[in-house]
């Protein structure tokens, strides 16, 4: 496994994934998503559905706090300018996971073009 997708739960990075799994097979795909536990329950159903397309686990990971909980913790109001929860709860977990992983890796995202 030295090929990770970052799922969103969005059909952009879904479609990412398809095209890795395409090109490199699903083992050798490592499927990553990061739960804020502040999703639309038709997220999780999605990414169930992709687990069963897949035939293979996405890794969920969790920090256990909410984007809210993140704010109150960090005493900002979130706003587009400064996004703490995407940081905390996204970056940080993927980033400190990468680094136990065997190199080389590999990583895709998928971005649309409303995505900075």
């Amino acid at each position: 496994m030295n090929h990770v997708v970052s799922l969103s739960g969005g059909t952009a990075s879904a479609f990412a994934a398809e095209r890795v799994i395409e090109r490199v097979g699903i083992s050798n795909v490592m499927l990553w998503f990061a739960d804020t536990k502040w999703e639309d329950e038709d997220l999780y159903r999605f990414l169930g559905d992709l687990e069963k397309r897949w035939g293979k686990a996405i890794m969920r990971t969790e920090d256990g706090r909410t984007p809210l909980q993140v704010a109150e913790d960090k005493k900002i109001i979130p706003n587009q300018r400064r996004a703490p929860c995407s940081f905390v709860l996204k970056i940080q977990p993927f980033t400190r996971w990468l680094k136990k992983q065997p190199k080389p890796i590999t990583v895709y995202l998928g971005l649309d073009w409303t995505e900075p």
